[in-house]
């Protein structure tokens, strides 16, 4: 991401983007925040779905400390919010955060492949209906199988809302 100037603040975000958390799960973004004079930073979020680690940090010259920002969804639905930054001496510095509360439910249309007698050397394919039956974005993630004679073509992707994907079982 690109750093962003702002007097003498600046970050290695321009905007805070969470990927999508389940209701009742919290994700944690740690954000680099540099002060080129010496000074006290303070920060504040105005929403009960984000907290951050500290209220205020002290700042020696051209000195950068981590801020944790986390996000804890009670909602479903894509949450804004606003960390503001601002410096004691000079300097002020607003970063846009956002993150989708999901409440997803899975569901497959087999509960089991059968690929019958396939001759040695030969491979044969079978799909998996995978569809999201619940609300926001689900992530499936590092698809693996603990038997090295089935593989799949895509081990990580993302189901909408009522959406669905095919997964190749080879």
């Amino acid at each position: 991401s690109p750093i962003l100037l702002f007097g003498q603040i600046t970050s290695n975000y321009s905007e805070i983007n969470f990927d999508p958390v389940s209701i009742g799960n919290s994700d944690v973004i740690t954000v680099q925040v540099s002060s080129e004079i010496a000074q006290t930073l303070n920060f504040s979020v105005e929403s009960p779905m984000y907290t951050i680690s500290e209220s205020s940090l002290e700042y020696d010259v051209d000195e950068t400390k981590s801020l944790d920002i986390t996000f804890s969804p009670t909602e479903v639905g894509v949450h804004g919010a606003q960390l503001a930054i601002v410096g004691s001496v000079f300097g002020t510095l607003d970063l846009d955060i956002s993150g989708e509360g999901t409440q997803v439910d899975i569901d497959l249309d087999v509960a089991s492949l059968d690929f019958g007698t396939v001759s040695l050397g030969q491979n044969d394919t079978r799909d998996i209906v995978i569809s999201n039956i619940g609300t926001g974005t689900m992530q499936v993630t590092n698809i693996t199988t603990n038997n090295e004679q089935f593989s799949v073509e895509t081990t990580s992707f993302d189901i909408g809302t009522s959406e669905t994907a095919t997964l190749v079982v080879t």
